[in-house]
C-alpha cells in the first residue's frame, strides 16, 4: 500500500521493506515442520544408498566422459588451436523442374533471370553451384541445375566435409554431457554426431537408468515406512489428546457434584 500511495515519490531505503517481506517465507518451515522431519529422517536412514549412488555415478562419469572425449573430439586444428569434428557433408545434387516443390526457379529459364533455390530440409541450406563450372554434358542448364546440399552422412566420394568446433574438447568438459545423459534429462545442447558416439550414448542412458533406479527404490521404501510411522504417531497423539480432554471434562463434572453435595444442609441429607 505504501508503494501505491507514494507512487512516483523517491524515498531512499524504501526497497528495504521489500526484502523484509521475504522473511515471511520462513513461516513455511514452521507450518511444514512435520514434513521436514520426515524428509530429514528419510535422508538420514538412506545415507548408504545415497553414498552408493554418488560413488557409482562419479566413477561412471569419469569413465564415460573419457570415452566420449576420444570418440567425439575429432581432429586437432593447429591454426585455430581447437578440436574440430565432422559437422556436415556437402554433396552435389542435380535438380530439374520435375523434382517438385523443393525446387524454386524462374519461368521461363534464362541466364539473366535464373535464381534457383533448393530446400535441404536441414538448418543448413543447399548452395547453388555456378553453371560456369559445369563439365560438358553434366547438366542441361537452365532447365537443370546443380546444388551442394548438406547430408548427415557421406553420400559419395564427391562430398565435401564441413567441420565444427567439438564440444568434447576435454574430459572435464564432457562431464556435463555424461551427467545429463546418465540422468536421462537430455537437454540436447551437446550431442554426439559420430556413429560410435551415438552407440556410447545409448549405453550411458541404459547404465544411468539401472544405477540410479536401484538406490532411488530404497529411498522411496524408507520414505514410505517413515511416513506411515509418522502418520500413526500423529494419529495416536491426537487420540491421546482427545482422551485427556474427555478425562478433564469427567473430572470437572465429579468436582461440581461434590461441591453441590457440600452445599446441602445435614438435616436435609438425613
Amino acid at each position: 500500500w505504501l508503494e501505491l500511495i507514494l507512487a512516483g515519490v523517491a524515498i531512499p531505503g524504501l526497497s528495504v521493506f521489500r526484502v523484509v517481506r521475504l522473511v515471511r517465507v520462513f513461516r513455511l518451515f514452521k507450518v511444514s515442520r512435520g514434513s521436514l522431519t520426515v524428509f530429514a529422517t528419510t535422508m538420514s536412514r538412506s545415507s548408504r544408498p545415497l553414498y552408493m549412488l554418488v560413488f557409482f555415478t562419479s566413477i561412471a562419469t569419469i569413465i564415460f566422459s573419457s570415452l566420449i572425449y576420444y570418440v567425439e573430439r575429432g581432429k586437432w586444428n593447429d591454426d585455430l588451436k581447437m578440436w574440430m569434428r565432422e559437422y556436415y557433408y556437402y554433396c552435389p545434387v542435380k535438380a530439374d523442374a520435375s523434382t517438385g516443390p523443393a525446387v524454386k526457379g524462374p519461368t521461363p529459364w534464362t541466364l539473366a533471370t535464373s535464381n534457383w533455390t533448393l530446400d535441404s530440409g536441414l538448418a543448413e541450406p543447399c548452395k547453388w553451384i555456378d553453371p560456369a563450372t559445369y563439365a560438358p554434358g553434366e547438366a542441361s542448364y537452365p532447365s537443370e541445375a546443380w546444388f551442394s546440399c548438406p547430408y548427415s552422412y557421406k553420400k559419395s566420394g564427391a562430398c565435401t566435409t564441413v567441420y565444427e568446433q567439438s564440444p568434447y574438447d576435454s574430459i572435464p568438459t564432457s562431464f556435463w554431457w555424461c551427467l545429463v545423459t546418465m540422468t536421462t534429462v537430455g537437454y540436447g545442447d551437446v550431442v554426439p554426431t559420430q556413429p560410435l558416439g551415438k552407440i556410447l550414448a545409448a549405453i550411458v542412458m541404459i547404465f544411468g537408468i539401472v544405477v540410479i533406479a536401484l538406490p532411488i527404490t530404497v529411498i522411496g521404501s524408507n520414505f514410505s515406512s517413515i511416513y506411515a510411522k509418522f502418520t500413526e504417531e500423529a494419529g495416536m497423539n491426537a487420540a491421546d489428546l482427545e482422551a485427556e480432554k474427555l478425562e478433564d471434562i469427567l473430572e470437572g463434572d465429579e468436582v461440581e457434584d461434590d461441591d453441590e453435595d457440600d452445599d446441602v444442609p445435614d438435616n436435609i441429607r438425613d
